[in-house]
């Protein structure tokens, strides 16, 4: 001060002044500039989060989507591989039961071949071939276990023993029958068994009558088991 003298004391106020108010001026500006950079960011990044929530929405929903469809198909994959199941049980039981059965036939068309040329040839008589022939028609079917009764034109009985062990004479049937359309039917079955609705679409659709008695005796024999 002493070397500018009071006289320059206002002209250095106004200069000091002018350099705060260009200084305040710039920092007032930058951070404008600062605050609107701010604010671009901020609404970027608003926009940043609504589109990644839009993607995890789709995200989301596509998987839900899958996962039903996932889950559709594996249970139609355990249908499938439970039929496949039941029809090789089957096979294999029909396998089971066709070779005594072929043998029995065999055995059977043997027999009758011979009575047939011993009436040709006049040897035994008549009433001794007919009770020899029941005989053996009667062993048959006590071998299988299984009787057939017929109640009317259309409607026959099945019935089936030796299949509970612990009583072999129990008798486990149905009625089977053909309904107006040609199409077999099942009904009366005592003791019933859930699994009848199946073996009769398997007959409806197949219509193997020898697969279907086959099955239903598993069928009687599985119910045995469960009631123990």
């Amino acid at each position: 001060l002493s070397r500018v003298g009071m006289a320059g004391v206002p002209d250095l106020l106004s200069k000091a002044r002018f350099f705060v108010e260009e200084w305040s001026h710039s920092q007032l500006k930058q951070l404008e500039n600062t605050t609107h950079v701010h604010t671009r960011i901020t609404n970027a990044d608003e926009e940043r989060v609504k589109e990644l929530e839009a993607r995890e929405k789709r995200a989301l929903e596509e998987s839900a989507k899958r996962t039903t469809e996932l889950e559709t198909e594996k249970r139609f994959l355990y249908e499938a591989q439970h039929d496949i199941m039941a029809m090789r049980e089957t096979r294999e039981a029909v396998e089971g039961v066709q070779q005594p059965l072929q043998t029995e036939e065999a055995s059977l068309r043997t027999h009758l071949a011979q009575l047939s040329k011993d009436l040709e040839m006049g040897v035994g008589g008549f009433k001794e071939t007919e009770r020899d022939l029941r005989y053996h028609i009667d062993m048959y079917a006590e071998r299988l276990g299984m009787g057939v009764k017929r109640l009317t034109d259309h409607r026959l009985c099945f019935e089936f023993t030796k299949i509970d062990p612990s009583n072999p004479t129990r008798i486990f049937s149905f009625v089977l029958f053909l309904n107006e359309e040609g199409e077999y039917c099942v009904e009366n079955m005592d003791p019933y068994t859930t699994a009848m609705d199946a073996l009769q679409h398997t007959l409806y659709h197949t219509n193997d009558l020898t697969g279907f008695l086959v099955a239903m005796r598993r069928a009687f024999k599985t119910l045995c088991t469960e009631e123990m």
